[in-house]
């Protein structure tokens, strides 16, 4: 099981309606109780939404 900590969405660009939205998710560090994560949310060469979350295990 695993509970959220903390979300966060940084929304840069817009992307039209019916675009193609391609997300790459990372993570970036697993603790002993908490993993880190990121996502880049693209819609061709735009970066159109970036997020981070923290995750707690157990």
């Amino acid at each position: 099981m695993v509970r959220t900590v903390s979300t966060s969405v940084d929304f840069l660009a817009t992307a039209g309606v019916g675009s193609w939205l391609e997300a790459d998710l990372t993570v970036d560090r697993i603790g002993r109780r908490a993993v880190f994560t990121s996502c880049r949310v693209t819609s061709g060469d735009t970066v159109v939404a970036r997020a981070t979350a923290v995750l707690m295990r157990g």
